[in-house]
This record gives structure tokens, sequence and C-alpha cells, in this order.
């Protein structure tokens, strides 16, 4: 299946934030290229920040924003993953329910694991 193919399919079946899917193997496996992207992008972004804060680190006004920032972003992954059907266990590791339990992946880790 072509990217944009599975990528508009997905973004099609976007879940109400707290609506519960279970997702056969092969869903769960097509929505990991998503959620790398995802947690990719955040990563970054937040590795960003606390380079920032580093620099900051005598302004405390400073780096309490580019805290906040990190905050907001670490929420922002998280309501994505829910989005997604899946449920963050912590930054960067998510389960993905299934009808024999959860696959469990973390970043940046191409392979799921039944938990």
């Amino acid at each position: 299946m072509s990217e944009e193919t599975f990528e508009s399919r997905v973004i099609g079946s976007i879940l109400p934030l707290h609506a519960i899917k279970h997702f056969t193997h092969q869903e769960a496996l097509e929505l990991l290229p998503l959620l790398l992207r995802i947690s990719e992008k955040t990563k970054k972004q937040i590795n960003n920040y606390n380079a920032q804060i580093a620099y900051f680190k005598n302004r405390s006004d400073k780096a309490n924003e580019l805290q906040e920032k990190i905050n907001e972003e670490v929420q922002l992954w998280s309501e994505k993953v829910r989005r997604l059907g899946a449920i963050p266990v912590q930054f960067l590791k998510i389960k993905v329910p299934s009808e024999q339990g959860f696959f469990l992946w973390e970043y940046p880790s191409n392979s799921l694991y039944l938990q």
C-alpha cells in the first residue's frame, strides 16, 4: 500500500479522543510509520527546547517558558497518539489495543511486541 493511501486512510479514521479501537496486527503495523513520524518530530522539537534551556540556565524566566513549551509538545504528542487509537504509556512509548491485549511500541523501533 502506498504511503499516501495509508495516510489518507488513517486520517480518515481519526478517532474521538477517548474512543477505543482494537487493531489487528496488520493495522498496528500500518500505524507505525505515522507514530514514528509524529514521535520523531516531537522528539526533535523537545531536544531543541532542551538545548535552549541549557543555554538560558541562568535565566529562570526563559527556562520556565521553554519548559512549558516542552510540556505542551508532550501533551500534543499524546493527543495525536490517542486520536490514532493508541495509548501513550510514557513519552515515546505507546500501547496499541488489540483483541489479544496490547501491542507495545517504543520510538524509534520498527517493531511491535505483544504485551
